[in-house]
């Protein structure tokens, strides 16, 4: 008889969590077209959602004895990762700089979704301490999750290629996307981050692309309102 170890279970729950119960919770929101939510609720909402994942990674990693190491949090960080953290920083400010430029095409801002606009529209401090905090949270976990863990746990059983693969499609759907170009692009910069994780061979780059993308978003969104919030 073959006996299920506590280590097999605590895997089996954070895998449920992450791969079956998140995608299901985005495509079931999705079908009821719920309206988004107004302020800080919709942050914390998130981060909530975010700190469930993360209690069951941690506590699938605490019985199996495995590290930080396995996730790409090496600490100190070595040669190849310290580099990539150099080019996530280059390619920030290239972001940054990009974003600051004249939009020149009148279709631009109507290419834009009005819901996932929202999410960036700022109007007191509160909601911008409200939204660094879900910004740093929630992006640290999807890279936790959908990046280093899944592709961890894939690995020794489909290979590299189909583990980006199949972590690249679960985050895709899990992240909610609306239109097949959504999808489209939530799938491509997935594989894009998970190879730029196993390049660079830490997590540590990707987590600073992906908290300071929506940063510079939210002060492009807001404009004349983020000085004026720190100049009151």
């Amino acid at each position: 008889m073959t006996v299920i170890t506590m280590g097999v279970w605590s895997d089996c729950l954070f895998l449920t969590l992450a791969v079956f119960v998140m995608p299901a919770w985005a495509i079931y929101r999705r079908r009821l077209n719920l309206a988004p939510i107004a302020g800080v609720k919709k942050y914390f909402r998130s981060s909530v959602y975010a700190l469930i994942l993360l209690m069951s990674l941690a506590l699938a990693w605490y019985i199996n004895h495995r590290s930080f190491r396995d996730l790409g949090l090496n600490v100190p960080v070595d040669k190849r990762g310290l580099i990539g953290v150099f080019v996530s920083i280059m390619l920030l400010l290239i972001f940054y700089i990009i974003s600051h430029l004249p939009v020149r095409s009148k279709m631009g801002a109507a290419k834009i979704d009005p819901d996932q606009l929202s999410n960036f529209r700022l109007n007191s401090q509160v909601e911008w301490l409200a939204f660094i905090i879900f910004t740093a949270l929630t992006c640290m976990t999807w890279e936790v999750i959908y990046r280093a863990s899944l592709m961890y746990l894939f690995k020794p059983y489909l290979g590299v290629p189909w583990s980006i693969v199949l972590s690249a499609v679960i985050y895709t759907v899990a992240h909610g996307a609306k239109t097949l170009l959504q999808f489209f692009g939530t799938f491509v910069a997935a594989v894009l981050f998970l190879l730029y994780f196993i390049l660079s061979g830490n997590l540590w780059g990707a987590i600073i692309v992906h908290i300071g993308i929506p940063l510079i978003v939210a002060v492009v969104v807001n404009g004349k309102r983020f000085e004026g919030l720190l100049n009151p």
